[in-house]
């Protein structure tokens, strides 16, 4: 996830480094870490208490709250601002709120439809044998003396009493929770690097190590806060808003990781909680719940 946002958002690296502030001003040291403490202070308050609030939310608000007290209004570039970054917070949960009234169904109808894959071995000397309503019987696969790979419905192999791999919609949500990882990855870690870069008069990486480093940091930080500190807010996601099956997990990890890895790899800053969070409440109006 680090080596890939390190190199795919470098849109966002340049907007969080260096769009925010008119160039060629005089950077005080303490700049960046005042940033980061704030936004650090809030979130921490916010995962304690189990409220979903934005990452990118707070370190906006932080950068701005900065910049105004140390550079001044005329310090900031509100036409960025407003345009680059208000405008994707303010637009991408009722972008995601629609987005799950397309994809949420389409996964419903793939789920009534498939029925999953089983991927097993057949001994030697043995047959997969399947019975129509009629009584007849046809022969889906014959082991050779060596045996014989398949892949087949799962209900298939259970009643062979066959034992593999299966792949259901459930493995698929276990999947799509890793794109949206990815997809939080490519659109958060950036913003948080892009502090090392503040103040320089170029905003580029003096080297790719350095640029994999930092990102590596970043992202094995947001892995242990999100490990030992963020299992509230995952509760109040996951079981309070709307209570949710594979499937419907499922169409919420697509609808977010599609539009955060778009907008990530535009520069365009967007709260994974809100998208996030409106693709669950869309998924549950849907549904009725």
């Amino acid at each position: 996830r680090a080596v890939a946002a390190a190199f795919v958002a470098s849109a966002m690296v340049k907007t969080f480094s260096s769009g925010f502030l008119q160039p060629n001003l005089s950077i005080p040291p303490a700049f960046a870490p005042a940033i980061l403490s704030g936004a650090l202070l809030w979130v921490l308050f916010a995962s304690k208490t189990g409220l979903p609030v934005s990452t990118t939310h707070a370190l906006i608000g932080s950068l701005i709250g900065s910049g105004l007290l140390a550079l001044g209004n005329e310090g900031l570039i509100w036409e960025t601002v407003s345009k680059k970054i208000a405008l994707p917070l303010l637009l991408s949960p009722f972008l995601s709120f629609g987005l799950s009234f397309l994809i949420h169904p389409l996964i419903r109808a793939l789920g009534k439809r498939w029925d999953g894959l089983c991927v097993c071995l057949i001994p030697n000397e043995r047959a997969l044998v399947t019975i129509d309503a009629q009584g007849y019987t046809r022969t889906l696969f014959q082991a050779s003396s060596i045996g014989l790979p398949i892949a087949s419905v799962p209900s298939h192999c259970d009643r062979a009493g066959l034992s593999g791999l299966s792949l259901g919609l459930d493995s698929f949500h276990w999947l799509s929770s890793g794109l949206t990882s990815l997809a939080r990855g490519t659109n958060d870690a950036p913003k948080i690097a892009a502090m090392l870069l503040l103040g320089s008069l170029q905003p580029i990486w003096p080297s790719a190590t350095l640029q994999i480093m930092a990102f590596v940091g970043v992202a094995i930080a947001m892995g242990l806060g999100s490990y030992w500190g963020g299992h509230r807010v995952t509760e109040v996601l996951a079981e309070h808003v709307t209570k949710m099956d594979h499937l419907e997990g499922l169409s919420a990890n697509l609808t977010t990781s599609s539009l955060v890895l778009l907008s990530g790899t535009l520069g365009l800053p967007v709260s994974t909680t809100h998208v996030s969070s409106s693709a669950i409440i869309g998924i549950g109006l849907l549904k009725g719940t």
